[in-house]
């Protein structure tokens, strides 16, 4: 018994310490650099650690947040105000001179990589581990995966169309097959017709597209559908083969975009369909 009580006695200082150890630890107070690394956070269950974020990132009302600069330029001062313990960054997206400044500063920066939608579920884990939010941002990884695998699986062997995504109309812009919008687009067993360009976001000249002439446009906003039904080609815009896209979810590399892929994939069953008939009746 005197051995039990003893044991008891050495355990409960271990038992305390810890505790005091782990309630000890600061919340989170996380800084974004980039609007997509927000909506990651919010996924992965740490949008209540936020305390700024860049411009054009969207969050709900109930969330307070400080607006800290842009991609390009931030306000150092604003960011060590807000007191973060931790500063994401985008890989490949946010400068490194930003990087480095901040890292001069004392902070700590962690860069998230999304550059392919393979890149999500891991970016949801690893600011899952970040924050202390492991449990729902797994939960959210797996869900996307899933998702995903099931889009791809169910357009496997239907008939290949071949695309132009629009980004830009003035000057005329698109991406190549290295960003995951073209991906997105591979999913629902579509060809971007740029998709072998050297250029990340290539000027397209009308001619090159004509010249290539895709059976389907996606665009992101009803102005833009609207000049392309007014132009009336190449062929898909002469049979209105036009999808416009939510674009704060297909441009940016998160678990959102796995709704407009849906959508996308739906189309694109429209439209072969469509073409089914037509040449039914011929």
């Amino acid at each position: 018994m005197r051995w039990c009580y003893l044991a008891i006695f050495l355990v409960f200082p271990l038992v305390l310490v810890s505790t005091v150890q782990a309630n000890s630890i600061p919340a989170p107070r996380i800084i974004t650099l980039a609007p997509n690394l927000a909506r990651l956070v919010l996924t992965a269950g740490a949008g209540n650690y936020l305390v700024g974020v860049s411009a054009w990132s969207e969050l709900p009302k109930n969330i307070p947040v400080q607006i800290i600069g842009d991609s390009e330029h931030i306000d150092a001062e604003k960011i060590l105000a807000l007191k973060p313990n931790l500063v994401l960054a985008w890989s490949g997206g946010t400068p490194p001179y930003i990087i480095r400044q901040l890292k001069n500063l004392g902070l700590k920066v962690v860069k998230i990589n999304t550059q392919k939608l393979e890149d999500i579920a891991p970016a949801l884990k690893e600011i899952g581990r970040l924050s202390g939010t492991g449990i729902i941002a797994n939960k959210a990884a797996t869900q996307f995966n899933e998702r995903l695998n099931q889009l791809r699986k169910s357009q496997t062997h239907q008939l290949s169309l071949s695309v132009f995504i629009d980004i830009w109309d003035h000057p005329l812009m698109t991406v190549n097959g290295t960003s995951f919008m073209s991906e997105a687009v591979k999913v629902c067993n579509g060809h971007n017709i740029y998709a072998d360009n050297p250029l990340p976001t290539p000027l397209v000249s009308i001619e090159s597209l004509i010249s290539l002439n895709p059976d389907v446009i996606i665009t992101f906003s009803p102005q833009s559908q609207s000049i392309w039904l007014n132009r009336q080609f190449p062929k898909a815009a002469q049979a209105g083969e036009i999808i416009t896209l939510n674009a704060n979810n297909f441009t940016q590399a998160t678990p959102d975009i796995i709704k407009e892929i849906g959508l996308l994939c739906k189309d694109f069953d429209g439209i072969r369909n469509s073409a089914k008939r037509t040449e039914q009746k011929n």
